[in-house]
């Protein structure tokens, strides 16, 4: 069991990427009409006019008047990857690629990947440095071939997120993470997490993982299923062996990562995405069963 807490993430580790913005700038002399959408680079959000008409004050502040003139109703294109959401997500065409500068790390989590068939990942030693690891082209597909019909006539399963430890560390690295789709696809990504990963121990067997779905399923008076179709997350909750010897340290880290979205694996083995998970612990507990080892059960809630 693995978890990696990300670095605080500020308008400085954005170096670069080839999205772009296609909502207009705020200008406090424009006259905006009903539900005209407006972007503003100090806060990184979209925000939609309720109030037509000429007005002078920021709609960051505007938003939270009694009437309020301005809806917050999102990121921006360039900035959705990283506030925390999977469901709101950064949008080039044929590929995306962000370059960043996180600081000291030595993991990066990517999720809710949509429309791209591979990844890489470049780790430089600094701006311009020396190339440190480069993962290569990582395909992105969870298709498990296991007969010759399979083979021929199974349809791609496409991965919605990868994850890499064990990068080599820098202070000052730039780590460039491209997404690649077809010609013409709009390639979406909705969080990227770097920063330190922690061991906190052996995953046991028994672990449980599944989805929690936000959709309507209802039934009408004649009878007739209704479905309206909406997002989930994920869920997952595990029993982990600990060495006494790193009791202290998991007991210190767990309570730093308190209401914290973080990158959960359950295990690095492949074939076990289930027990990868981006959100947050509900609870933990820790058994001091033997002399040598304890068990730690965590219960970990995906986010949309």
């Amino acid at each position: 069991m693995r978890v990696i807490k990300p670095n605080k993430f500020t308008d400085a580790v954005l170096v670069s990427t080839n999205a772009v913005e296609t909502v207009p700038l705020w200008n406090p002399a424009t006259d905006y009409g009903l539900s005209t959408l407006v972007r503003r680079d100090e806060t990184h959000r979209i925000y939609e006019n309720l109030i037509p008409g000429v007005d002078a004050e920021l709609p960051e502040v505007a938003q939270l008047a009694e009437a309020p003139r301005w809806l917050d109703v999102g990121p921006a294109n360039r900035w959705a990857a990283f506030d925390n959401q999977v469901n709101t997500a950064t949008v080039a065409t044929d590929y995306l690629t962000f370059t960043i500068a996180p600081g000291f790390c030595n993991g990066i989590a990517v999720f809710g990947i949509y429309n791209a068939f591979k990844a890489r990942v470049v780790v430089q030693s600094s701006a311009g440095g020396s190339t440190v690891y480069d993962s290569g082209d990582m395909a992105l597909d969870a298709t498990i071939i296991q007969d010759w019909y399979e083979y021929f006539f199974e349809l791609a399963i496409p991965k919605p997120d990868f994850i890499l430890t064990g990068l080599p560390p820098h202070l000052n690295c730039h780590i460039t993470i491209t997404l690649t789709g077809q010609p013409g696809a709009q390639v979406k990504c909705g969080v990227v997490l770097a920063g330190n990963s922690y061991t906190i121990g052996n995953s046991q067997f028994g672990a449980k993982s599944g989805i929690t779905d936000y959709s309507i399923k209802e039934t009408d008076d004649f009878g007739e299923p209704l479905f309206v179709r909406r997002n989930y997350s994920k869920r997952m909750e595990v029993d982990v062996e600990v060495p006494n010897l790193r009791l202290n340290k998991i007991q210190y880290i767990l309570a730093e990562l308190r209401a914290t979205p973080c990158a959960w694996i359950g295990t690095p083995c492949p074939g076990y995405d289930p027990l990868t998970v981006y959100g947050f612990y509900r609870d933990f507990s820790i058994v001091v069963d033997y002399a040598d080892y304890s068990r730690c059960f965590l219960e970990i809630e995906g986010l949309i």
